[in-house]
């Protein structure tokens, strides 16, 4: 098949570029049409149906035109005059090969940019309920369906409760976290010890009110009895110590975790977790998730951990797999995204279905939307029996899989006088007589805050981005020089970016 790519003089460079990736990767023949216009994607239809009249012989010799994404009206008209289709490309010229990859070139539309097609063919949300639709095999945690083998998985994030703690914020905090993907929210104990039963059942009843499913992470038997008392639907931490005393208080209808020991072979692990089966097995219990413990890197034995969780799946096939991770997230530094990602992939492919995350610390905050990400991407890619790559999920946070930088050509330096911006020393602090600013980031509200002192006396200014807290400054008139405004939008910039990928702000310090 020949195609025929429509562009102006700015993108030349990279329009050729990507044509020769759509004739590598794609196998078409494709010929690149430059017009006599700095920005084609700016022309209209109207426009282009007059720029390409002294190309009409030209463009006969093709079976498609692609033109610009951001080309303005409907291509159809182009096609009936010149008598072959004409069709719209992505916004983003290096997003071509994946919209032709997906869609094929008569899957393009001459009234909508291929990015807009290509949303709606990788609609996650369409495919994952179909995932969800095909689950057979299951068992019931309260109000959740968590399969035998993936895929789905199901993610459970675990909220600490401390002595004192305000019951409100925990509940708050559970919101969030199920706003964030948490299927399962799981409370435990920071000192377990310090809480007694009767304010233990204190929070499990409000949890129970809010959550509607209620899980539990206490090793403690008097607290296992007094969960289960209340109804929880899900104890997590059955182990070899606990265990005999976890039987004697046993609901047959709730579901536990049996966690087995760290530090031991795959063999000893699997023993262990038989060990335990059969004890909650001979006393009623149905619902047992088996977690051979996954450990953290180098010393402890991560791989080996791995080993466990395929041969406990291998040899207890009717048994359900759990997996948490926050061994690995707390004690590699990493950022999580990724760790997440590669996480999900090693679980779907051992068979685990449920993950356990918390957000104990600055560096694995977010993992829960994070890790329910990971998950989908996971399952979505097990179902379709592929990689996990172009899905329409992503957890690209500071890169992208493609660069679509659009670097100056000749043609458009041609006559520029080039000026060299070389490195300057901080200069002196000048301040602004009509006042100054403090910045920080709110993480609770997700905004950023800029606390003004000065003539006008103390204003706190709050906004989403650092778009609109400039915009108020200087309607407000809380900035009188230009060395002021430029610093001002430097720093809210920075703190935008810290905002969203999650990283420490501190005025005056770099980001990176």
């Amino acid at each position: 098949m020949k195609l025929l790519l429509i562009t102006g003089q700015l993108a030349s460079r990279a329009v050729r570029a990507e044509a020769e990736r759509v004739e590598r990767e794609l196998g078409y023949r494709v010929d690149v049409l430059v017009l006599g216009v700095k920005v084609a994607s700016l022309m209209t239809i109207g426009r282009l149906k007059e720029a390409l009249k002294s190309y009409s012989g030209l463009l006969k010799s093709y079976d498609l035109v692609i033109l610009p994404g951001y080309t303005y009206g409907d291509a159809s008209e182009l096609a009936d005059f010149y008598g072959i289709p004409f069709v719209k490309g992505t916004k983003h010229i290096r997003d071509l090969v994946l919209a032709l990859r997906t869609l094929g070139p008569h899957g393009l539309s001459p009234d909508k940019p291929a990015d807009l097609l290509l949303r709606e063919a990788l609609d996650p949300k369409i495919r994952l309920a179909e995932v969800e639709r095909a689950v057979k095999d299951f068992i019931r945690i309260g109000e959740v369906k968590l399969p035998i083998r993936p895929p789905p998985m199901r993610l459970a994030s675990e909220v600490y409760y401390g002595p004192g703690m305000a019951l409100e914020g925990l509940l708050e905090e559970c919101r969030l976290r199920a706003e964030a993907g948490a299927n399962l929210v799981c409370v435990g104990l920071r000192d377990p010890s310090s809480t007694s039963l009767e304010e233990l059942r204190t929070v499990l009843r409000a949890l129970r009110d809010e959550l509607g499913t209620l899980a539990v992470d206490d090793p403690v038997p008097s607290h296992v009895r007094t969960a289960l008392e209340q109804g929880a639907d899900l104890i997590l931490s059955v182990s070899v110590e606990n265990v005999d005393a976890v039987t004697r208080h046993l609901r047959p209808e709730a579901a536990y975790v049996l966690v087995a020991p760290p530090g031991l072979s795959p063999d000893e692990k699997l023993r262990a977790l038989r060990h335990m089966l059969e004890k909650l097995e001979v006393r009623g219990a149905e619902k047992l998730i088996l977690d051979p413990l996954l450990e953290s890197p180098i010393e402890a034995g991560f791989f080996r951990s791995l080993m466990a969780y395929g041969l406990v799946a291998r040899e207890l096939p009717g048994r359900p797999l759990m997996m948490g991770f926050c061994n690995v997230l707390e004690l590699v530094d990493a950022d999580s995204p990724g760790l997440n990602a590669l996480l999900a992939c090693l679980a779907a492919e051992l068979g685990v279905s449920l993950v356990l995350t918390t957000e104990e610390s600055p560096k694995t905050y977010r993992s829960t939307s994070e890790a329910s990400m990971a998950l989908k991407m996971a399952s979505l890619a097990l179902w379709e029996h592929r990689t996990p790559k172009d899905l329409g999920l992503d957890l690209l946070v500071l890169k992208d899989k493609v660069d679509r930088t659009v670097q100056f050509g000749p043609e458009l330096l041609e006559g520029a006088a080039e000026v060299s911006c070389g490195p300057v020393e901080k200069p002196a602090y000048k301040p602004d007589p009509v006042g100054f600013f403090r910045i920080t980031v709110d993480r609770s509200s997700g905004s950023i805050t800029a606390l003004y002192e000065g003539r006008k006396g103390k204003i706190l200014l709050r906004g989403a981005d650092a778009a609109s807290i400039i915009r108020c400054v200087l309607d407000m008139g809380l900035a009188s020089t230009p060395e002021h405004v430029a610093y001002l939008a430097r720093e809210l910039t920075k703190a935008e970016v810290a905002l969203r990928v999650g990283k420490s702000y501190v005025q005056d310090e770099p980001l990176f």
